[in-house]
């Protein structure tokens, strides 16, 4: 099954010969994409390119946009990793804080599915910015309130990050975005750039948010719940700064452009290669791209809603099971609930948290641009399973260790390793789905991941309420290390820079 999966992009045979001056070239429609930037000109910019950031620089408007919004919004998340010691300063037992995680994730699958779903139909950008206007009246309803289920219900309604972690429709439509405007050869140096800069918001907002509520606390006298609601009021005023700035994204990042490219022949690669690639997977409904109207007038919610080609339900059909082994480990084992084990087993203050997570927040920045350097030499799964089975060893070692010192080091290596598996993971997925799919696609694996995790915290509430919390990371190690199995025996053989070899798997 795993050989009929292929790129729908192709590399540029001649990318790495592209000089500085004609690293972005323009389709002949207005909209620049990204070529390779490296020419053979000097040491310094091969060492540019090799990190990725000569194609930072090159890259579209939307692009630097998109990572704007994307260091603003995991700041925000970042305030919001310390979720499960507000809710216990406010009296809730461990499993209580469990059974609130899990249904915040759960409530945040509605809005995020159907918005994703329409997003391509109704505008990215409009989605966007509707998404950034809920999530600041989210984070105001937990400046305002008190009451645990007054906040719960709020948190169901709007976006809130129970764990750090990413919620609502933002992810998938952005790495839609930036799909569409790099080609499949450069996706991953964006796509480390773009886990990165998250890394580096979310590791300013938690260290801003531990050392707010430490210094309102223990130097000003504040109570502990008042000191997190003024964390809740920055969550509040970032999230208006992210509508804000996703108002300024173009037109050009909208799905129609590209797929109008698509259909007149003047994109770096088409949808009738892809249809060349998969023609046995599409040979009982061959017409169905054809069909496709590109410029529709929209009448109603039907038409906003995407039809998968035959290729692609086949696709999900293997990543969706590995996605939910991989996210249910991640709900069990979340930033926040490893906050919490800290607190709990080493009575570590929330100053003092908020630098730990900081500190592994830059060391994940760090491991970002390693795998972008990292993926060029033995390729994106073989990384993919480097990064994500040293992440999950160390993880499953963290509750034997009993040293506060070497527990700390542990996680630290544990956060840069599980950063490296990001952007490799994004740039394969990415380059095996039709273009005019991938947001719908991503949704879908949006919703499932969402639907995964939301088990694990809930079920780790239960455990830390009994005193073993140990056995939900064990348990995370276990689940894991079955997804890195299933990514080797499905995908091992893809190289998304190598269409040729790819082709012939």
């Amino acid at each position: 099954m795993s050989g009929e999966y292929a790129s729908t992009e192709s590399a540029d045979s001649n990318a790495q010969s592209v000089d500085i001056e004609t690293s972005v070239s323009d389709d002949g429609d207005g909209v620049s994409y990204i070529q390779n930037p490296v020419g053979k000109h000097s040491k310094v910019l091969r060492i540019l390119h090799e990190c990725g950031l000569l194609t930072l620089l090159k890259s579209p408007y939307d692009i630097k946009v998109l990572l704007i919004q994307h260091i603003l919004r995991n700041f925000a998340f970042g305030i919001s990793t310390l979720l499960t010691l507000f809710l216990s300063a406010l009296g809730a037992h461990d499993n209580i804080i469990g059974i609130f995680m899990t249904a915040t994730l759960i409530g945040d699958l509605a809005f995020s599915f159907g918005m994703s779903l329409v997003a391509d139909g109704l505008g990215r950008r409009t989605v966007l910015m509707i998404a950034c206007g809920i999530m600041s009246i989210s984070g105001l309803a937990f400046v305002l309130a008190d009451n645990i289920y007054v906040l719960l219900f709020s948190a169901i309604i709007g976006i809130i990050s129970p764990s750090g972690k990413e919620v609502g429709p933002f992810r998938a439509i952005e790495e839609a975005i930036v799909a569409h405007c790099t080609t499949s050869t450069l996706r991953t140096d964006i796509y480390a750039w773009y886990a990165l800069l998250g890394r580096v918001g979310m590791a300013l907002g938690t260290m801003f948010c531990g050392t707010l509520v430490d210094n309102l606390h223990q130097r000003g006298g504040w109570s502990r719940v008042s000191a997190y609601k003024m964390a809740y009021v920055a969550y509040t005023v970032t999230a208006l700064f992210m509508l804000v700035v996703s108002y300024y994204l173009s037109d050009e990042c909208e799905v129609d452009r590209a797929l109008k490219r698509n259909h007149t022949g003047d994109s770096i690669s088409s949808l009738v290669e892809h249809r060349d690639e998969s023609r046995e997977l599409l040979e009982d409904s061959g017409s169905v791209e054809e069909s496709r109207t590109i410029s529709r007038t929209k009448t109603g919610l039907r038409d906003y809603l995407p039809k998968l080609s035959a290729y692609s339900r086949k696709l999900l059909l293997v990543l969706l099971p590995l996605f939910c082994l991989d996210s249910f480990g991640a709900g069990l084992s979340g930033n926040g609930w490893l906050s919490f084990y800290f607190s709990q087993t080493f009575t570590v203050h929330e100053g003092a948290l908020g630098r730990m997570l900081f500190v592994a927040d830059m060391m994940a920045v760090g491991a970002s641009l390693a795998a972008a350097s990292i993926s060029k030499r033995i390729g994106v799964v073989r990384t993919m399973l480097l990064a994500n089975i040293s992440s999950t060893i160390s993880l499953g070692f963290i509750p034997v260790i009993k040293n506060l010192q070497l527990a700390v080091l542990l996680f630290i290596f544990r956060a840069g390793s599980h950063e490296m598996d990001q952007a490799p993971r994004q740039a394969l997925i990415s380059s095996v789905m039709p273009k005019d799919e991938r947001t719908s696609i991503l949704a879908i694996i949006g919703v499932v991941r969402t639907l995964s995790i939301s088990v694990g915290p809930m079920m780790t509430g239960i455990f830390a309420e009994q005193g073993r919390m140990w056995i939900s990371f064990e348990l995370a190690m276990i689940v894991k290390l079955l997804y890195d199995v299933g990514i080797a025996i499905h995908f091992c053989h893809i190289n998304p820079d190598d269409r040729a070899s790819v082709g012939e798997a």
